[in-house]
């Protein structure tokens, strides 16, 4: 009895990334060029699905491929996306068209609301799939927009922003600890914020380190030491 092998699924992560320029097969694309190719979906050969949405991205191979890893590995690895060109990303719509932009080489999108939530989720999906390249512009854009920002929202980006495991949400979680520290006097006379910024207890700590002043440093003075060596 002859049996098919079946195509496995993509991976939901990309293999370890090496930090590398974003290099397209074509050696030479006239200005706007790849604009214009994302934007219309022209001579698209390939279909990026946003999971519980209805939107598609239809973007090149030749694109995507040479410069991003997980990409490349979904096209051609034999999984079930090598065969239908179409793969699912299980991210909202911002964060999936903010990466594409990265790879087309065009700046990056933000909503108006809700904008921190939305560079926190993108800041994991960096990570997730390898895309280095977007990491300084994110992080510093996530400090731009919390300036000015009323201390109610600083505490949801805060918890959300602690949620998150790894040691790539480092500067983000400082970021916001020293944004929140500005505002704990407005914080602790708040009840209701207050007790919900104690349900991150490491977002609490974090920020009242940035708050309350370093230890002294103990010295022995000279006739101390001079006293005890006599002795």
């Amino acid at each position: 009895m002859r049996t098919t092998r079946r195509a496995a699924a993509a991976p939901t992560t990309a293999p370890p990334a090496k930090k590398r320029m974003i290099v397209h097969s074509a050696k030479k694309v006239k200005p706007g060029a790849l604009k214009r190719m994302y934007e219309s979906g022209e001579w698209s050969d390939l279909t990026i699905t946003v999971k519980d949405s209805s939107k598609t991205f239809a973007v090149h191979k030749t694109v995507l491929c040479p410069a991003w890893e997980f990409a490349r590995a979904a096209c051609t690895r034999g999984f079930v996306e090598s065969k239908t060109s179409s793969i699912e990303l299980p991210e909202s719509e911002a964060v999936v068209d903010a990466i594409l932009r990265y790879y087309y080489e065009l700046p990056f999108k933000i909503p108006s609301a809700p904008t921190l939530d939305t560079l926190v989720k993108l800041r994991v999906a960096i990570d997730k799939y390898g895309t280095e390249g977007l990491v300084r512009e994110v992080e510093q854009t996530f400090k731009q927009y919390m300036e000015g920002e009323d201390y109610p929202v600083l505490i949801n980006t805060g918890l959300l922003v602690f949620a998150e495991a790894g040691e790539c949400m480092g500067k983000m979680q400082q970021a916001i600890a020293e944004a929140t520290g500005s505002k704990m006097s407005e914080i602790v006379r708040d009840v209701e914020i207050w007790s919900k910024m104690q349900e991150s207890p490491e977002f609490l700590r974090t920020t009242l380190l940035e708050i309350l002043p370093s230890p002294p440093v103990l010295l022995s003075s000279d006739s101390d030491e001079s006293s005890s060596s006599d002795e």
